[in-house]
C-alpha cells in the first residue's frame, strides 16, 4: 500500500506541475497578446477560446494534488470541536461521499464528452470534446485516491501527516 500512496504522490504532484505549468501558459499567452494589441492593434482572435480551455485543463489538474494533501475545504470546524477520534470518521465519511460522487460523475461526463464529439466551438472549430474529456480522466485519478484513502483508513489505520 506504501508503494501505492508513493505512486500516487508523484502523480498529484506530477498533475499539480502541470496545471501550474498550464496556468502560466495562459498569463503568457495573454501578455503576448495584450502586446501585440497595443504595439501591431490587432490581438489574436483566439486567445479567449484557447484560455478558457487551458483554464479548465489547469484547474482540474490540480485538484487532485489538492484533495490528496487535504487541501481543500473540509468539515475542519466539527474536526476542531470534536477531537481526533471524530476527525477519522469526518475523513472517512468525506472519503466516502467523494466517492460515490465520482462514481456517478465519471460516466456521466464521458457521456456527455462522448456527446459532443459533433459540437465545435465558434471560434475556431475545436471539437467541445476536448474541453470536457479531462472531467473524467481527472475523475477516474480522484476516485482511485478516494478509494486508497478509504482503504488505508479501514484496513490500515494509517494517518495523513
Amino acid at each position: 500500500m506504501k508503494k501505492i500512496d508513493k505512486y500516487l504522490r508523484y502523480l498529484c504532484k506530477y498533475s499539480l506541475w502541470l496545471g501550474s505549468l498550464i496556468l502560466s501558459a495562459i498569463v503568457m499567452i495573454n501578455v503576448i497578446n495584450i502586446l501585440r494589441r497595443w504595439i501591431l492593434g490587432a490581438p489574436f482572435q483566439w486567445t479567449l477560446e484557447i484560455s478558457l480551455i487551458l483554464f479548465v485543463y489547469s484547474t482540474l489538474l490540480c485538484i487532485p494534488y489538492l484533495y490528496k494533501e487535504k487541501g481543500l475545504i473540509q468539515m475542519r470546524l466539527i474536526e476542531e470541536i470534536s477531537g481526533p477520534q471524530v476527525e477519522k470518521y469526518v475523513d472517512f465519511f468525506v472519503d466516502l461521499s467523494v466517492s460515490f460522487f465520482l462514481i456517478y460523475l465519471i460516466p456521466n461526463s464521458f457521456r456527455l464528452s462522448m456527446n459532443q464529439l459533433s459540437t465545435f466551438s465558434r471560434g475556431l472549430g475545436i471539437p467541445r470534446t476536448i474541453v470536457t474529456i479531462v472531467v473524467p480522466i481527472v475523475g477516474i485519478f480522484l476516485l482511485i485516491l478516494s478509494l486508497t484513502n478509504l482503504l488505508q483508513r479501514m484496513f490500515f489505520d494509517v494517518s495523513d501527516d
